[in-house]
């Protein structure tokens, strides 16, 4: 009925007579971030629609330490004009020396030590003086068990692994994830990096204690990044669950390491078969 009225009235109909709704229905249809992107440069009217109507997270973009981008489900990376993931690493995002990983979980901070893999909550207040949030009081809430003397060195002859701790919120539980990714000493302050391992562990705040979990369910995957890890539902868009998609850190201990292939820089994890995938290979798209 609004495309007869418009052609009764003589205006030639345009993408911005589209209507609300239907650009909705189409919106929807999009889970990736840079295709909603190029949706709402069309026009002023569609990209006030993808602000306004209620829609699902897009899925997350990925990083890659060579300046290109990784936007699921599609099988190939891109570049964005001018910018370059160097650019976006470099906001706000600092090393500490401390602690391996911050996460938000119940309205309270928490993060893992490096060390024994013990989980602290910060409690953060405001400076009466200045109103500017300070640290007042860290509390540990679980005391890890592991000993990290078994990795601090590597001998020439033996190829050890470094350990990398990821802490994400997934359907009201605090996950912890330990990455292990085995190298080899290259005879100087270089590590040549492997093959990765991945186990993960619910933080039991009650009892004080790491659980160790076997599944993210049929619906969850998880995307680990040193600077930003994310848990989402996987079927939303489509996508098979109980898979980790992992980003690589440009160092680990402070040491830089190469890689041997180039497929154990990124990759997709499967909780299930305990396998990895090259990320531009996978197929996990279930419709």
């Amino acid at each position: 009925m609004a495309e007869v009225t418009l052609l009764r009235s003589g205006h030639r109909p345009s993408w911005a007579d589209i209507p609300r709704d239907l650009a909705g229905m189409v919106l929807r249809l999009l889970p990736a971030r840079a295709d909603r992107a190029r949706f709402a440069a069309v026009c002023p009217q569609w990209r006030a629609a993808k602000r306004q109507l209620p829609l699902p997270r897009p899925l997350p973009l990925l990083a890659l330490e060579d300046g290109t981008f990784f936007s699921l489900p599609y099988g190939k990376t891109f570049r964005f004009a001018g910018r370059s993931c160097a650019d976006y690493k470099a906001a706000a995002c600092g090393r500490c020396k401390c602690f391996e990983d911050m996460a938000f979980y119940q309205g309270k901070l928490y993060t893992v030590a490096a060390d024994y893999e013990n989980l602290l909550v910060i409690n953060i207040s405001q400076d009466p003086s200045t109103g500017d949030p300070e640290v007042s009081r860290i509390r540990q809430v679980i005391k890890g068990d592991l000993d990290p003397t078994v990795e601090a060195l590597f001998p020439d002859d033996a190829a050890k692994f470094v350990r990398k701790l990821y802490l994400v919120e997934s359907r009201g539980t605090l996950l912890m994830v330990r990455r292990k990714v085995y190298c080899s000493s290259t005879g100087s302050m270089l590590l040549m990096a492997g093959q990765s391992e991945f186990e993960v562990f619910r933080a039991d705040i009650e009892h004080s204690r790491w659980v160790r979990v076997t599944t993210l369910g049929d619906d969850q995957m998880i995307f680990l990044g040193r600077y930003y890890s994310k848990a989402v539902s996987a079927s939303q868009y489509g996508i098979s669950g109980d898979h980790i998609f992992f980003l690589d850190d440009d160092k680990v201990n402070m040491m830089d390491y190469l890689y041997d292939k180039e497929s154990t820089s990124v990759g997709v994890y499967d909780m299930k078969t305990h396998k990895i995938s090259p990320l531009c290979r996978w197929s996990g798209i279930t419709k």
